[in-house]
């Protein structure tokens, strides 16, 4: 997350170098138009990436504001962009026959900006380890995990020893995640089988360390990653 925030920050003070300058076309209308631009686009990040729920306000702080540069820094691209398009009355044929250069840089651009703000989602990666017996839950990141036993599994040529957990957010059911460990033929020792579930905005990993051998008792490793 610190890589994602300092690499926006530095993007920030060039796009502030560049469009401070009188000798660039509408600079002004560029910098304040992104200002305006960038704040119902942050909301939105905000909203659908569930940011407001990060512990600790440093690391909420540094989201909302690496968000707000990130998306800041998009509309100066984006008005930069379309003035360019406007000068060349909109002949898109000639405009990237023309700028073919440019407009690969500013595709690249925009998806540099998108990978920082995936690196300023780790910022939001949490973790926790709970030990459940059967019936028992714990709670991260608004999902509830209840712990329903271990299931015994053929898979391929490997036996999975299934720790069922038994997924609730607000109140409403979500289905199952199932970590396991893997015991093959020609190995002693059990391997960790990940259970993942995935969503849009981030994943969610759940291992199983340990488990007792009569299936009552689990201990597991959940991560939130964005």
């Amino acid at each position: 997350p610190w890589i994602g925030l300092g690499f926006i920050i530095a993007i920030s003070i060039g796009n502030i170098m560049r469009y401070q300058t009188s000798k660039i076309p509408h600079a002004k209308v560029i910098i304040v138009g992104s200002m305006i631009g960038a704040i119902p686009l942050t909301a939105f990040f905000v909203y659908f990436g569930d940011v407001m729920k990060t512990p600790g306000g440093f690391h909420l702080s540094a989201q909302l504001v690496g968000l707000f540069l990130c998306s800041w820094s998009i509309g100066c691209l984006t008005f930069d962009f379309y003035y360019r398009l406007k000068d060349a009355r909109f002949a898109y044929g000639a405009f990237f026959q023309r700028n073919l250069a440019y407009s690969g840089a500013y595709v690249a651009h925009v998806g540099l900006i998108v990978a920082i703000i995936g690196f300023l989602g780790n910022y939001r990666g949490l973790e926790k380890r709970a030990t459940l017996a059967v019936g028992e839950s714990t709670e991260l990141y608004g999902y509830d995990f209840e712990f329903q036993g271990i299931n015994t599994a053929q898979v391929a040529n490997a036996t999975h020893f299934q720790g069922v957990l038994k997924l609730v957010r607000d109140g409403r059911p979500a289905g199952e995640i199932r970590p396991a460990r893997a015991r093959y033929p020609t190995k002693a020792e059990l391997y960790h089988e990940v259970g993942v579930r995935p969503a849009f905005w981030y994943d969610l990993y759940v291992t199983m360390a340990d488990f007792k051998k009569d299936g009552n008792q689990a201990t597991f490793e959940i991560n939130m990653n964005p």
